[in-house]
Parts: structure tokens; C-alpha cells; sequence
């Protein structure tokens, strides 16, 4: 296995996040087709947000790091942010 760190910016446009949780909305596809969540480790020079918890005000932006293990050889296709921890809507990226 291997660590994987995804790098997110988020602005809050209208209001403030309530209750979201990047550990929890993010998510990375591997060129398997696998799903793989979060592990909850740090990467040196960014922040983990709040351990997780995203605190910003309305028009203010804030700059966080969520990480993976992913199989040696399994290169990341996809990354995911579903809000509210899934039950809320899914934007996904493809990587390249």
C-alpha cells in the first residue's frame, strides 16, 4: 500500500459548511475500479482541515489535505466529494 493526498480548496459561496466532514465527502477511484475512503493520516505541509471538520465563514476560503491508502500499482482515475458525508450531491474529477 501507499499514501495518496488529495489537496482540496473550499470556498464557502453562500453560508458557511454545516457538519461537513472531508474524511467523510471525499473519495479516490483507482485505475481497479475500486473505491478507496479515507485514512485518517496527516501529509507534511497541509492540514487535515479540523481532523476533518471544515470551518469557514460565508466568502472566505480554506485549504485542507485528506489521504488514501491505495495498492502499490493502482494509479488514482477519479477523485469524489459527495456532501454530507454521501447523502448529499457528487462532484467527480478524473485524474490524469
Amino acid at each position: 500500500m501507499r499514501f495518496v493526498g488529495v489537496v482540496f480548496t473550499i470556498k464557502a459561496i453562500s453560508g458557511s459548511p454545516k457538519d461537513e466532514d472531508a474524511n467523510n465527502d471525499a473519495a479516490v477511484v483507482g485505475s481497479n475500479g475500486q473505491t478507496y475512503t479515507s485514512d485518517v493520516n496527516s501529509i507534511a505541509g497541509y492540514t487535515d482541515f479540523s481532523n476533518g471538520q471544515i470551518n469557514v465563514a460565508q466568502g472566505d476560503s480554506t485549504k485542507g489535505a485528506v489521504t488514501f491508502q491505495v495498492p502499490t500499482g493502482v494509479k488514482v482515475s477519479k477523485v469524489q466529494w459527495s456532501a454530507s458525508s454521501g447523502f448529499g450531491s457528487t462532484s467527480q474529477w478524473t485524474v490524469r
